[in-house]
């Protein structure tokens, strides 16, 4: 499958937990509370930033319909 370098960097940051959430900024020492300050959710989690926000949910739809509008849907 041919990507990008950018997606390619950002895909190994994912599966290597490298994302610097609150929750890895806690692991590190640097911020002594891991949840998501934003939201008020336990912790801010890879999981949580890629699956579990609404944000991220409703951009990853907004992506996924970006060739509706050319026949492509």
């Amino acid at each position: 499958m041919k990507a990008t370098q950018h997606v390619r960097m950002f895909a190994w940051l994912v599966l290597h937990n490298k994302i610097l959430t609150n929750d890895n900024w806690a692991r590190c020492g640097l911020t002594p509370d891991p949840s998501y300050i934003v939201r008020g959710h336990a912790r801010e989690t890879i999981d949580h930033m890629l699956r579990e926000c609404p944000h991220t949910k409703a951009l990853f739809f907004s992506v996924g319909n970006l060739g509706c509008g050319m026949g492509e849907c």
